[in-house]
């Protein structure tokens, strides 16, 4: 008989973007472990949106709000792709 012992690495934080009814998109995290994390937050594209000056946070409570993304436009939605 084999036995083998699997590991999975658990989730430290995730992030989620929400669309606004104002077409702006809130981006926020959750935060499974304790402790002060630092994240950075590099953008691929974006687009009816100006680039944030402030990508990178230091984040200690569980749960919070990042950066909100406002549009250029307001009648029309945000374009963006990111990865931290």
């Amino acid at each position: 008989m084999l036995y083998l012992q699997v590991q999975a690495q658990n989730r430290v934080l995730e992030l989620e973007a929400q669309k606004q009814e104002n077409n702006s998109v809130e981006i926020s995290y959750k935060k499974y472990n304790h402790g002060t994390y630092c994240i950075a937050i590099s953008f691929n594209s974006l687009t009816n949106t100006d680039k944030p000056y402030n990508t990178s946070f230091n984040v200690n409570n569980s749960h919070g709000n990042l950066l909100t993304l406002k549009p250029n436009n307001k009648d029309q939605g945000i374009g963006y792709g990111y990865r931290y």
